[in-house]
C-alpha cells in the first residue's frame, strides 16, 4: 500500500483524528495503492508499489518514509520515481526513522515529494526494490494509515511462478497459496494495521 508504505514527516503537516490511526496528514490522501511482489525461483522478492495520492488543498512538499520490513536483509535497488508517460526520478536517502510509528522496520528511506510535480503526475508515485533471501518477507502496510482518510483501493499481487510459496497473510487475513502461481486480493477503504506477509514451503 503506501505504503501503504509511506509516512508524511513534514512539521505541522499533521492532524488528530477520534479513532485510529489517531493521527494523519492533512494534505495527502492515498486513494490508490497497487502492490506487487513478485517472487524468483531463488526465492527473491521484487517489490513494486505503485501509489495514487490526491492533494487536499495546495500541493505542498515533503519528505516521505518508506519503511522496510523484516526479518529480510535491506532493501536492493531502492528506486522512487514519479509514473507516468515521462518518469521522473526522485532524490532517496536512507533514513533515521519516520516520526510515527510503523513496527519494527529492518531500514527505512526517505523520499524526496515536491507538491507541484507530484501533480504534474497526477499523484503516481512508483518504488520499487527487492529483498535477498528464503525466509519469511514482510512488506509494512501500516504506514499507509497515516495519510489523510483511509486507503480508498488497495490490490495486492503476488507473482509465484515457481510456487514456492505456502501461504500470504494481507492484514492478518492468511490466504492458503500452496501450488498456485499467482493471488491478487483487493481491500477498500481500509487504514492498515500491519502488513503484508509470504510465507515459504
Amino acid at each position: 500500500m503506501l505504503t501503504l508504505a509511506l509516512t508524511a514527516c513534514t512539521s505541522g503537516g499533521f492532524g488528530l483524528v477520534p479513532s485510529y490511526p489517531y493521527v494523519e496528514d492533512r494534505s495527502l490522501a492515498l486513494v490508490d495503492e497497487t502492490l506487487t511482489l513478485r517472487v524468483r525461483e531463488d526465492r527473491t522478492v521484487r517489490v513494486e508499489a505503485l501509489f495514487e495520492f490526491v492533494a487536499v488543498g495546495s500541493p505542498k512538499s515533503r519528505v516521505a518514509t518508506f519503511p522496510i520490513g523484516g526479518p529480510r536483509g535491506t532493501a536492493h535497488g531502492f528506486l522512487a520515481e514519479l509514473a507516468g508517460a515521462e518518469p521522473e526520478r526522485l532524490p532517496v536517502a536512507l533514513g533515521t526513522g519516520g516520526a510515527l510509528p510503523f513496527g519494527d522496520p529492518v531500514e527505512s528511506w526517505d523520499i524526496w515529494l515536491d507538491g507541484d510535480a507530484l501533480a504534474r503526475h497526477d499523484g503516481r508515485l512508483r518504488v520499487t526494490y527487492e529483498q535477498r533471501g528464503s525466509g519469511r518477507f514482510s512488506y509494512v502496510l501500516k504506514s499507509g494509515a497515516y495519510w489523510c482518510g483511509p486507503i480508498a483501493r488497495l490490490e495486492v499481487v503476488i507473482d509465484d511462478p515457481h510456487r514456492n510459496l505456502l501461504a500470504v497473510i494481507v492484514e492478518g487475513e492468511r490466504a492458503e497459496v500452496r501450488g498456485r502461481s499467482r493471488l491478487r486480493h483487493v481491500l477498500r477503504d481500509v487504514e492498515p494495521r500491519s502488513g503484508v506477509e509470504l510465507l515459504f514451503e
